[in-house]
């Protein structure tokens, strides 16, 4: 069940009634990037106080299949740039924090490695094993991770670098370690949802396709 303005819809209903009001190609593109979601790969943003550059990690999350993102909000309230993540923050599932130490003590509890990203690390992102569920945190550009994810840490990351900036753009650095996660774990767990989570998934994404969803499901409901 699929719960729309406080009414609950069955999946199926929601796939065969929203699906129709839709041009085939949009069904099946919603439909293939449902089968290729991975959770079992979490990106986290601790403490990141510019919109821009979380709305910047959010796009590369979702253009590269990956799923779910946390965010702590130590700082200011976050809200998404439509500019910079160009919708695509509406195709994730987005979780916010108050507080670093509840968001890891619950991501360890679900079996979740926790590698941090940190400047001051000396174990390269190559030696990390993706292969397993897996939270990587990124911090801010001024202060790092916080000390909660770094003392709930397995491992604490760097990328190699060779000129002479000392750092990559927060963005930038998610970018290139998101990237490097789905190479090296191409073929091995690339759409890892069941199939029920698959087509919960699509159901939710045809609903975010209407503006008043619930009004067209309860319309064809009350006629069949």
């Amino acid at each position: 069940m699929i719960s729309i303005n406080g009414n609950d819809y069955e999946v199926s209903d929601i796939v065969s009634i929203l699906s129709s009001h839709l041009k085939p190609e949009r069904v099946d593109k919603m439909r293939a990037v449902s089968s290729h979601r991975t959770q079992s790969i979490v990106t986290v943003m601790d403490g990141i106080y510019d919109k821009g550059n979380i709305s910047a990690v959010m796009r590369s999350v979702e253009a590269l299949g990956f799923l779910d993102v946390h965010i702590c909000e130590t700082q200011e309230s976050f809200k998404a740039s439509n500019r910079i993540t160009q919708g695509t923050d509406k195709w994730l599932r987005v979780k916010k924090w108050k507080e670093s130490k509840p968001c890891a003590e619950a991501l360890k509890a679900q079996g979740f490695q926790i590698i941090c990203t940190d400047l001051n690390a000396a174990v390269p992102l190559s030696d990390v094993d993706f292969s397993i569920p897996t939270a990587v945190v990124f911090g801010n550009e001024r202060d790092g991770v916080s000390k909660e994810f770094l003392e709930a840490s397995t491992a604490n990351v760097i990328i190699p670098m060779h000129g002479f900036a000392q750092s990559f753009n927060i963005s930038v650095a998610a970018a290139i370690t998101l990237y490097h996660i789905s190479l090296v774990r191409e073929g091995h767990a690339s759409g890892d949802l069941n199939e029920a989570e698959k087509e919960r998934l699509f159901a939710s994404y045809l609903v975010r396709c209407f503006e008043k969803p619930a009004q067209i499901l309860d319309h064809s409901l009350s006629v069949r």
